[in-house]
């Protein structure tokens, strides 16, 4: 896996269920064309007034360009989703658990 450069945090406002619900479509578009742009992982939570995305990115460019792409923008407004509040930020260090296995 790449190490991630971008994180990217969208949050969309709304009862978390709901949200969840109409993500489905776009979800399904987004896991099949993330890895063409740089996607590395993706992580939903709920949120106290909605739901958060946290996207890691292995260049800047490709988080952009996922957002340009006609058939996620498509995705996003079949769905009925509002533009999300996005907000990306660079990486100044990334670390992940090892499990030790005995």
């Amino acid at each position: 896996m790449a190490e991630p450069v971008v994180v990217s945090i969208m949050e969309f406002s709304g009862d978390p269920d709901e949200v969840l619900g109409k993500m489905k479509g776009v979800e399904e578009v987004a896991s099949r064309k993330a890895s063409e742009y740089g996607g590395i992982s993706s992580t939903i939570v709920k949120t106290d007034d909605g739901v958060m995305i946290i996207n890691f990115w292995d260049n800047a460019e490709g988080r952009h360009k996922m957002g340009e792409d006609p058939e996620i923008r498509q995705a996003v407004q079949d769905a009925g989703m509002p533009p999300p509040n996005a907000k990306g930020y660079d990486v100044i260090q990334h670390q992940t658990a090892e499990h030790v296995t005995a």
